[in-house]
């Protein structure tokens, strides 16, 4: 138990005891230069971002899987800004909840029709946009939460630079996943709000907006794409490893976590129940998942990092990091000594090389039920 005047101090008292995180609220002052800094940025990770990929605007629709994109978004264009439920064009027919994430289909319809574009001019505009802009919550986490501008700044910048953020969208065309992925940063700043008011006892209206704003944001994210509606569910459990002690490591980890994954369950269950009913529809017409190294490939951990060479025609080394992004990081790890929050981060980096780039992930994962249970055959 907490005295009266340690809780009294946590939630900011007016005799100035207040904790770390009362202290960097930002005043009228803060707040104006806080937008400015934003607005700066914003600028300079827009121009970076032109000089990196103009072409994009110019060249016509990139990627493989951008006609059937554009196919989508014309479908949804004939009954905007309503849906037609009946998506006639896969198998014999199925709703169009049970098929392809269809929000930034209607996403670009709306910008085509705003802006008095094709489908293909206003995805272009938007495959151009979703770079930057997730550079530019780079820039917000860093200064908004580590409180270091410069950092987030340099962050956004190097995000451009490496290769991985362009083969998905110019290679691939995996629009939908891309479009997701401007609101992952969002919504980890709100569950980094709310995680420290959480740890500083305060329970205020900053805590209950940041936790709705978390549970929202994730809950939109799997409504994008449902692709990497897993990731911001991984980074709650994650934060466990910046709570201060056992008990409140014990705390987040059984309490908390489970309590926001139950209320982002229950807000997604509208979109994610009918996606089941297909997956259970696909997958009662094929095998059993069974683990196969031909099947599973995964990227060279040194041709992510660029210490091998680009192999002409492999698109798959162009999933790739430059040094200049990830040496930094390397000399970064020594603040997960000092700053909880550079954990979770180190923390959030190693899952993600380990699930793409470690065969024995795979291997692991399919002797468990878990793909049994996605694919609702369980």
């Amino acid at each position: 138990m907490h005295s009266r005047p340690e809780l009294t101090a946590r939630r900011g008292s007016p005799d100035g005891k207040e904790s770390e995180g009362a202290r960097n609220l930002p005043g009228p002052i803060g707040a104006i230069g806080a937008v400015c800094g934003l607005a700066v940025a914003a600028v300079v990770l827009f121009a970076c971002a032109w000089v990196l990929s103009w072409r994009i605007t110019w060249a016509g629709l990139q990627g493989s899987d951008s006609a059937y994109h554009v196919h989508l978004a014309n479908w949804v264009s004939t009954t905007f800004p309503n849906l037609d439920w009946w998506y006639r064009w896969d198998g014999m027919g199925m709703s169009y909840r049970e098929g392809y994430p269809l929000l930034p289909s209607w996403l670009v319809v709306a910008l085509a029709d705003a802006r008095h574009w094709t489908n293909a001019q206003a995805m272009q505009v938007i495959q151009f946009l979703i770079n930057p802009l997730c550079a530019l919550g780079l820039y917000a986490y860093g200064a908004l939460r580590m409180r270091n501008p410069l950092v987030g700044l340099l962050a956004g910048i190097l995000y451009m630079l490496s290769p991985i953020v362009f083969t998905f969208l110019v290679d691939w065309g995996f629009f939908a996943n891309q479009v997701g992925t401007v609101l992952v940063l969002p919504a980890l700043i709100a569950l980094d709000i709310f995680w420290d008011e959480w740890q500083e006892g305060r329970r205020g209206w900053r805590f209950r907006l940041s936790g709705a704003a978390t549970i929202a944001l994730i809950s939109l994210t799997g409504l994008v794409s449902p692709t990497i509606f897993g990731a911001p569910l991984a980074v709650i459990a994650l934060y466990t490893l910046a709570c201060r002690g056992w008990r409140g490591m014990a705390r987040w980890l059984f309490v908390v976590t489970p309590a926001l994954l139950i209320a982002i369950g229950g807000l997604s269950a509208f979109w994610g129940l009918t996606l089941f009913d297909a997956l259970r529809l696909s997958a009662g017409r094929a095998p059993a998942a069974t683990y196969n190294p031909q099947l599973s490939p995964h990227w060279d951990l040194q041709r992510m990092l660029e210490l091998l060479p680009a192999r002409p025609g492999h698109v798959e080394d162009r999933v790739a990091f430059v040094p200049a992004a990830w040496v930094p990081g390397l000399l970064g790890m020594f603040g997960a000594v000092f700053d909880r929050r550079v954990r979770v981060i180190l923390a959030m980096a190693g899952l993600g090389f380990v699930i793409t780039s470690f065969p024995d992930f795979d291997r692991w994962l399919f002797g468990t039920p878990v793909l049994e249970v996605l694919n609702n055959r369980a």
